[in-house]
């Protein structure tokens, strides 16, 4: 330890690493904090180093700025700024003085802090009422970085570091860091903030056992309320897989919190501008945007207006704060808001969201379910507008106890011709899409089929060419209509159990009438309304018309329905050996168990095989069904015995869960015709896969092909 006689200028403190003092920068006429560390201990040296380096990479404003550092060869100093101030370890020891939204704010700048950090790859791994200071000012400062690592760190510090009481249980046991360890840290040192008393007040040897063993600690949250106690036991959640992503997903939630319980601009520090609000009211000029993660993948969305919740899907391209630019748009949101709280979101590929691969369908489906839950939605009503009608389509076929209600918009089942789809868009159409991008992005491209009202608008024709540029690039634009050209959901639709509206206008020229009425027909208990109308985006034209129809439709009450059809995915399991002869029966059985044992594990349910020697279930989701299907082969493979599997999608019975007698054949024949070790899908069934890893090899056909066949490859069980 550094003996604070030994060093010129004010003695502030001292840790593990050495001490700080006050004293002069020095080259410029300011005083800073010096951390010193003597030669003494070459470990502290090294950690301080470390530090240093993590704060070079770390400029926000409420994280401590790094100044200088010298390493002399005894002794290493490294200065940061000096926070005149107190840290909120001492501010909570006299609470009685500061109001605890006054300290909710500063917890929520140090969330934002951290989670930035977080975005740069770095976990502070020590958060701590003592290493968050507050300025006389009001400025928050998370301070002592000596712990962090770094994603890019080729030999992170390690064993069991940091402070015991506000350690997660992986921390405890000496894991490798991850941002769920400072997720934890919020969370116990939010406990604190809003309780007064700390998380833990047991010893720290049976704080650590109790971490090792992932006991969830005892909180009363009586007291709390319900928002605020949601957000800490989900910071919490023993299992790292349960809680929050990273800080910056705590962020969103502890924002909205604070906006809702202390509305406007005091709901942030007054040192900070803020950046996101829970909802925007009506008619105010400006709504923040919020992103939330898909996996890897950030989706930029919006909430507005006040009501049930509704997820609003847009179309081809889009931009979130662009749209409020348009009156006719910005009127069309707001009337939505004024019955409704609103989700809005620029999907994948466009807008404010990443641009990245957007062909898969299960990786949008994802999206929206990332982003409700980012925005709080356990359940809402969805809106799909055209290509968003087909995503719509398939979250409520999918994910029918998210969806209250469905509204479908001028969309389709399936985008082009075929010979048992006369109705669809012929090949050309898309082709003469694709070269209107090249030639023309930029301008206003496809203005007489979007909004042939408007045409000769030059203020609306240059809002829509920069609402165009800035949602997507050409390529992007490209990429997305490509993805669109593919869509096919027809068998789908019979599978929807949600009560649903599909609107149509008469005359327009981008979705003809028979698409959209084909949907609605193939839809039980689904309602129709044709309205008068040539253009295609819902906001131009008679949208007061249109909006009559969809809040009418949302307001009424909707039950839930018994009995409705279940989209299921449909897996047989085939063992190859039965070509050349039936299993001994010992084999079978411990086959059998192995089925059960797997199913069972991925949230299968089990349906009567035809073939002998066949094992059959059924899946929600096509990830379940994916999974075990791997987890088949391998635990198959164990047993010296090799199968195939095959995997199709049906619409099945609530009350037998039995699958059509053509889907089942076909699956089974599939299976039967199956090489040892292979996984056999169709194409909705690889359309819907959402895992990266997974690749797939055409078997046979045409790979747009409704009926085409392919193999997955290169993927291991998880």
């Amino acid at each position: 330890m550094v003996d604070p006689a030994r060093v010129a200028g004010r003695y502030l403190g001292h840790g593990g690493q050495g001490v700080v003092i006050r004293g002069l920068d020095r080259h410029l006429p300011r005083e800073v904090a010096w951390k010193i560390v003597h030669d003494d201990d070459r470990g502290a040296q090294a950690r301080l180093r470390h530090e240093a380096r993590v704060l070079a990479m770390l400029e926000h404003p409420h994280i401590v700025p790094v100044y200088d550092l010298v390493d002399d060869g005894t002794t290493v100093r490294m200065a940061t700024r000096l926070v005149r101030g107190r840290s909120l370890g001492a501010l909570l020891s006299s609470r009685s003085q500061t109001s605890d939204l006054v300290l909710l704010r500063h917890m929520l700048a140090v969330s934002r802090a951290i989670g930035f950090a977080h975005e740069q790859g770095v976990v502070h791994r020590d958060i701590k009422p003592h290493n968050i200071m507050i300025g006389d000012r009001g400025e928050t400062q998370v301070i002592d970085w000596g712990l962090a690592q770094v994603a890019t760190d080729v030999e992170p510090l390690a064993g069991v570091v940091g402070t015991t009481a506000f350690m997660s249980p992986e921390q405890a046991r000496g894991e490798r860091a991850t941002p769920a360890f400072d997720v934890w840290a919020l969370g116990a040192t939010l406990v604190e903030v809003v309780t007064g008393r700390p998380l833990w007040s047991s010893p720290e040897e049976a704080i650590l056992a109790e971490l090792k063993c992932g006991l969830r600690p005892r909180i009363d949250s009586s007291q709390l309320p319900v928002e605020l106690a949601v957000i800490i036991g989900r910071a919490l959640a023993p299992d790292p897989e349960n809680r929050y992503t990273d800080a910056r997903m705590l962020t969103v939630d502890l924002e909205a919190y604070l906006e809702r319980a202390a509305p406007g601009p005091s709901a942030v520090p007054a040192t900070e501008t803020p950046d996101c609000v829970a909802a925007r009211p009506v008619g105010e000029a400006r709504l923040p945007t919020r992103w939330a993660m898909s996996g890897d993948v950030s989706i930029a969305y919006q909430v507005f207006g006040q009501g049930p919740d509704l997820v609003l899907i847009p179309g081809f391209v889009s931009h979130l704060e662009l749209s409020w630019e348009d009156p006719s748009l910005a009127s069309f949101l707001e009337r939505l808001g004024e019955q409704h709280r609103v989700i809005f979101f620029d999907k994948r590929g466009t807008g404010m969201s990443d641009r990245v691969d957007v062909s898969s369908l299960g990786d949008r489906l994802e999206d929206i379910r990332a982003v409700m839950h980012a925005a709080g939605s356990e359940r809402a009503a969805v809106f799909g507008i055209s290509e968003g009608g087909v995503l719509a389509l398939l979250f409520a076929a999918l994910y029918p106890e998210r969806v209250s209600a469905l509204v479908v918009y001028s969309s389709v089942a399936k985008s082009t011709v075929g010979p048992d789809y006369p109705i669809g868009a012929p090949p050309e159409m898309f082709e003469w899409g694709y070269s209107e991008i090249r030639q023309k992005w930029g301008g206003p491209v496809f203005l007489e089929a979007e909004a042939p009202s408007r045409v000769g608008d030059p203020a609306f024709a240059s809002w829509w060419a920069r609402y165009l540029k800035m949602g997507a690039s050409p390529g992007a634009a490209i990429a997305v209509l490509k993805a669109n050209s593919k869509i096919d959901v027809r068998h789908l639709l019979k599978g929807i159990s949600v009560p649903t509206i599909v609107l149509h206008r008469a005359d327009d020229v981008l979705t003809p009438y028979n698409s959209c009425r084909y949907i609605a027909d193939h839809i039980p208990g689904a309602r129709f309304v044709a309205l008068e109308g040539r253009d295609h985006l819902p906001f131009v034209g008679d949208s007061a018309a249109l909006l009559d129809q969809v809040l009418a439709f949302l307001a009424e009450p909707h039950p839930r329905r018994s009995g409705a059809p279940l989209v299921a995915f449909v897996l047989v399991v085939n063992p190859v050996t039965t070509h050349r002869g039936n299993l001994a029966e010992d084999a079978q059985a411990a086959l059998d168990r192995m089925f059960a044992e797997t199913l069972n594990r991925h949230g299968g349910s089990t349906i009567d095989a035809t073939r002998p020697g066949q094992m059959a279930a059924s899946f929600g989701l096509p990830s379940a069904a994916l999974a075990c299907a791997m987890a088949l082969i391998a635990g198959a493979a164990e047993h010296d015995v090799p199968v195939a599997v095959a995997l199709h999608l049906d619409v099945l019975t609530r009350d037998d869960l039995t699958p059509s007698e053509q889907v089942f054949d076909r699956v089974a024949e599939l299976a039967w015709r199956g090489a040892p070790d292979q996984i056999i899908v169709t194409r909705i069934v690889r359309d819907l896969a959402t895992r990266v890893d997974l690749a797939f090899e055409l078997r046979s056909k045409d790979p747009e092909d409704p009926d085409a066949l392919f193999i997955l490859r290169q993927a291991s069980a998880q």
